[in-house]
């Protein structure tokens, strides 16, 4: 929720943005989100083919309908479940690699 107009103590009754999946696996999109400030990050550990992390990163207006960066694992690790789970907090972020059966879960950190 967000607060209307300029009354802190008046809240908006709908959603202030409806962003589309980037990788078209709804309804599984929004499974982890975080939020720090005008920064939205979601992960969506089912994108193919290892998972994704989506940012999107406000004005102060409004959202973009698509993300300002796609974060994926690094091609030369073996990762499955990549946006398990996102932790943000100011410019700091890390995504969750659940694993498989056979992979141990991984943490990466990220300076946005």
């Amino acid at each position: 929720m967000r607060f209307a107009g300029e009354d802190p103590h008046r809240w908006a009754t709908g959603p202030v943005a409806t962003l589309p999946d980037p990788a078209g696996t709804a309804p599984d999109f929004f499974g982890s989100p975080a939020l720090s400030g005008h920064t939205l990050v979601v992960g969506d550990a089912i994108a193919q083919p290892a998972g994704a992390a989506y940012v999107y990163m406000s004005n102060g207006l409004s959202w973009p309908s698509s993300p300002t960066a796609t974060l994926t694992p690094p091609s030369d690790l073996s990762v499955s479940g990549f946006g398990s789970s996102v932790a943000l907090s100011g410019r700091s972020l890390i995504v969750g690699a659940s694993g498989a059966p056979v992979l141990p879960g991984s943490a990466f950190v990220y300076h946005l």
